[in-house]
Parts: structure tokens; C-alpha cells; sequence
């Protein structure tokens, strides 16, 4: 069975009260991260689901912008831990003040490196948690992501089946990755009675398995997302799809970014195929950028001159030798080349300590020449 939003609505509520019921936390809420619209310019944190606020409380937060909230990254930088602070005097936290809650716990929901939403609980008194506890909110972390992210991929994959035509693998590995989603919650509700039963070893066993099924769910978002994609570029086209890419990083990250086209934009011209790789490269660089860089500007390009297409982005972080990490995975560069390859492009990188990066992809246009 698909995951409905009836379904996600009552799995994010089971999770707070499994967090009220082991950790004593009466007040919670679920946001789920949402892009730019008609109605916000930016990405925003939206409400979706809540336990133990007042409503006057749930009117004035249920839409909080991104930047500047404390799932931003200038919070947490690249980490995935969860952790308290104390209240201090902002809007928000005065408001919280008012709930009679005096030291909020915040736990970025991540996906595969990328913010997805975040959960936000509230305690009435300046307390202390065990590593058991900080445990048990990294797994709930771990089931609300996932649920988040499958209801997105859901979403998606519904407006293509009312729109065009989804593949059997597309169906396929939706209701794939609900299953999964379904054993992750189930795990969830056990280790959650484990740990209330002091029964830790045991917990940390289902944690395992718990582990291995959100791996297996996130293989399967990868492989719906590539499904997606080729839709999604016929649909906006390149351009518009790397510009969307760039400003979800830059909402995400805080960083500066530019994208810019340049010379006789025939980018729907391009086969999808072709598009598609492009596309894949320049999200694999952002994504680089993101976890290694330390940037605080990014600018994209994308050149047409004549029987070539050229990609090109430029980061001003901390840099790095191209010929001591170009084999390294961590810098994620072979699935880049392996990329360019693929459709007989070339690669240039240029990298130097302190000075930034700068990556370069050229492709032959087939075809007759731009």
C-alpha cells in the first residue's frame, strides 16, 4: 500500500508520543521543509504535525523560514547529532518561554546528507540526557526523515501518474520503499519499549536492523529519484532544473550562489539523456561543495558555443590538491568523471589550498553545431 498523507500524519504523531511517553517531553513538533511557491520566496519549515502547544502558539509558527532557525546548518554545520539549548530572548523562544518551556531540543531530519524537515521538542525544566536518550531521538530522527521523504517521492510519483505515465519500476519501487517504511516504524516502536525496559542490548540490535531497512529505503529513493528525474527535466528543462537545485543548496546552506546561461541557449535541444547526465554531474559537484568546501559562494554556469555545452562551477572554500584526493570517494570526483566519460566529455579541476574550486565539464552537442 501507498503511503498516504493520513498514513504520515499518524506516524509522525506516534512519534511524539513515543517521545513524551520514554523522555517525558509533553511538547513537540514536526516540520517538514518546503521549496519556494507562489505564496513564500524562500524555503520554509511548515508544521505538520505537533503534540502539547497551545494554538495561539501553532498559529504564529506553524511557517518558519529556514535560514536563520535552528535546524539551519550555522547551528548544527554538517552534523546529524541532535542537541539542547537554552532558551534565550528571540521571538520564537520568548514564545516558548510562554509555554512555560525552558530549554528546547532541536534534531535536523536529514536524507542522505540534505535537510528534509526537522524536530523540535520543548522541556520545562533545564535537564540533562543520557546517551540512551540521545539514542533514542537519533532513531526517531531516522523514522521521521524517512517518512518525510517518502511522502515527498509519493507526491511526486502521483502527479506523474495523473500527468503522464509512471513506469512499472517507478510504482514498483514506491511501494517498495513504503514497505520499508512500514518496518522502520515498527522497529521504532520497539526499540522505544526496549529502552523503557532498561533493555538496551537488545535495543541496540533492533537499532541494527532498524539501520540496514533505512538503507535499504534510501536505495530505493535513489533509484525512484533517477526514475523522476528524466520527467522532470522534460518538464522545466535543464536550466531551470539546475536553478532550482542551486537555490535549494543556497536556502540549505546559507551560502552565497549565482547561476548564470550563456551564449545561444538551445538547452532543449539537448537529448534528455545528455541532459540528465549534466545534470547529474552538476549535482554531484553541489553536493561536494556542500560537505567539503566550507564555501561561502558558489556560482553555476552553463555555456553553449558552438558543438559544445559547457558546465562550470566555482566555490571560494578551503580548496584541495586535484591530483592527491581525485581518486578519493569521499570527494565523490570518480562518480563525476565516471560521468563525463560516459558522454565523451572532459573534465577539468582546479583546486588550490585556501583558494577555492574550480570544476569544468565540456560535452560535444550532437547534431548539427549551435
Amino acid at each position: 500500500m501507498p503511503l498516504t498523507a493520513q498514513d504520515l500524519h499518524l506516524i509522525l504523531h506516534m512519534a511524539l508520543e513515543q517521545i513524551a511517553g520514554l523522555l517525558g517531553i509533553s511538547c513537540g513538533m514536526v516540520y517538514r521543509l518546503t521549496n519556494p511557491s507562489e505564496v513564500v520566496d524562500e524555503q520554509c519549515l511548515s508544521l505538520v504535525a505537533w503534540r502539547g502547544f497551545s494554538e495561539s502558539f501553532l498559529r504564529q509558527f506553524s511557517l518558519m523560514p529556514l535560514r536563520g532557525s535552528q535546524a539551519a546548518p550555522r547551528h548544527w554545520g554538517r552534523s546529524r547529532c541532535c542537541g539542547a539549548w537554552p532558551i534565550t530572548p528571540t521571538r520564537l523562544q520568548q514564545a516558548y518561554v510562554a509555554e512555560g518551556i525552558h530549554l528546547g531540543i532541536t534534531v535536523p531530519l536529514m536524507v542522505q546528507g540534505e535537510l528534509v524537515g526537522a524536530l523540535s521538542l520543548g522541556v520545562g525544566e533545564v535537564r540533562t540526557f543520557s546517551a540512551t536518550d540521545l539514542l533514542f531521538l537519533t532513531v526517531i530522527g531516522q523514522q521521521l526523515s524517512t517518512a518525510i521523504e517518502v511522502a515527498r517521492l509519493r507526491e511526486a510519483v502521483d502527479h506523474i501518474v495523473v500527468t503522464t505515465e509512471a513506469s512499472q519500476l517507478t510504482l514498483a519501487l514506491r511501494d517498495s520503499i513504503t514497505q520499508h517504511l512500514h518496518d522502520i516504524t515498527l522497529y521504532a516502536e520497539t526499540i522505544a519499549r526496549l529502552l523503557d525496559n532498561q533493555e538496551t542490548a537488545q535495543a541496540a540490535d533492533y537499532v541494527q536492523s532498524m539501520h540496514a531497512s533505512t538503507l535499504e529505503a534510501l536505495h530505493g529513493m535513489q533509484l525512484l529519484s533517477s526514475e523522476l528525474q528524466p520527467l522532470m527535466l522534460t518538464k522545466v528543462g535543464l536550466a531551470a532544473a539546475l536553478q532550482a537545485r542551486l537555490n535549494a543548496l543556497t536556502e540549505w546552506s546559507g551560502m552565497t550562489g549565482d547561476f548564470t546561461v550563456s551564449g545561444d541557449d538551445r538547452a532543449a535541444l539537448l537529448p534528455l539523456s545528455l541532459q540528465q547526465k549534466l545534470y547529474q554531474i552538476a549535482q554531484e559537484v553541489l553536493q561536494n561543495t556542500l560537505t567539503h568546501a566550507h564555501a561561502r559562494r558558489i556560482a553555476l554556469a552553463l555555456n553553449f558555443t558552438p558543438g559544445w555545452v559547457v558546465l562550470d562551477v566555482r566555490d571560494d572554500g578551503i580548496g584541495f590538491e586535484p591530483n592527491a584526493h581525485f581518486h578519493a570517494d569521499g570527494y565523490g570526483l570518480r562518480a563525476i568523471r565516471e560521468h563525463v566519460h560516459q558522454i565523451g566529455g572532459t573534465l577539468h579541476i582546479e583546486g588550490t589550498a585556501g583558494h577555492g574550486t574550480h570544476v569544468c565539464v565540456s560535452v560535444p552537442t550532437p547534431g548539427q553545431p549551435f
